[in-house]
C-alpha cells in the first residue's frame, strides 16, 4: 500500500555530517538526516556530481535531464540563496520521497542494493528535485506553482504517483505554511 495511502510516519529530522549524501530518509525508523550547514554552493555542486559519491553521478545524470525538460541550471541557482533554501530543498526532496513511498519502488540490483543510476532511480530523483524546487517557488510567495506541470511530475515511473498527486499538493501547502511561519 503506498505511504500516502497509509499516511505519513512521525518525522524525525537530525543533522547527519555525512558528506558524501546530502539528506536521506530511513523507512523503517522514520529518520530523516540532512546535513548540517548545508549551503547553496554545496546543493549545486552534489546536483553537478562535484561531490566524490554514487548519489553525486546520479544527480549529475538528473540535472542533465532536468535542465533539457524543467528547470535550467541558472533558474535552480536563483531558488537558492541562503541556508535556510538548501535546507527547505532538501526537507521537501526528502518528503516527497516519503509521500510517494519511493523506498519500496526504488529499483535495486541483483546484490538487492540500491541501484541509483538505473532509470527509473533518475526519473524517482528527477520527479522529487522538481517537486522540491516547485516548492521554494511556492515558498517564494507564488504558491500556485508548485501545481504547475503536475503531469511531468506524475510520469516520472512510479505507479502509485497519480494516486498520490492531491497528498502531495496538500503536503506541499502544509511545508509552504510552515516554512512561512520560520521566516
Amino acid at each position: 500500500k503506498a505511504r500516502a495511502e497509509r499516511g505519513l510516519p512521525k518525522i524525525v529530522i537530525t543533522r547527519d555530517t555525512n558528506k558524501n549524501n546530502l539528506a536521506s530518509f530511513n523507512s523503517s525508523t522514520g529518520v530523516l538526516n540532512i546535513t548540517p550547514n548545508v549551503n547553496p554552493s554545496v546543493i549545486i555542486d552534489y546536483l553537478q556530481g562535484g561531490i566524490e559519491s554514487v548519489s553525486s553521478k546520479q544527480k549529475k545524470i538528473m540535472l542533465e535531464k532536468l535542465e533539457a525538460e524543467e528547470f535550467s541550471l541558472e533558474e535552480i541557482k536563483s531558488l537558492l540563496h541562503t541556508s535556510e533554501d538548501a535546507f527547505n530543498f532538501l526537507l521537501a526532496h526528502e518528503l516527497s520521497h516519503v509521500i510517494y513511498n519511493d523506498s519500496e519502488s526504488y529499483p535495486r540490483n541483483a546484490a538487492k542494493e540500491l541501484d541509483l543510476l538505473h532509470e527509473r532511480a533518475i526519473a524517482i530523483e528527477t520527479r522529487a528535485t522538481v517537486e522540491a524546487l516547485n516548492t521554494l517557488k511556492a515558498i517564494n510567495n507564488d504558491e500556485e506553482v508548485y501545481k504547475a506541470d503536475k503531469k511531468k511530475a506524475e510520469t516520472s515511473g512510479n505507479p502509485n504517483e497519480n494516486k498520490n498527486t492531491s497528498v502531495w499538493d496538500t503536503v506541499t501547502k502544509n511545508i509552504v505554511d510552515i516554512l512561512k511561519l520560520r521566516k
